[in-house]
């Protein structure tokens, strides 16, 4: 997902605002509560983990 072409969507980790590298994967969870759809990222899958526990 991206705002314009070449700027990435996703800069920072959800929990930790860890910046994140270009090019590179990283986890992503999807929260379809309320009738609309937010895309929450990760740096890591401990971070994800982390974050879910906390939610």
């Amino acid at each position: 997902m991206q705002d314009e072409p070449g700027t990435p969507f996703f800069t920072t980790c959800d929990r930790c605002d860890e910046p994140f590298e270009p090019e590179t994967s990283y986890p992503v969870v999807t929260d379809r509560s309320n009738g609309s759809i937010e895309l929450y990222s990760f740096c890591d899958e401990e971070c994800r983990s982390e974050w879910k526990d906390d939610a």
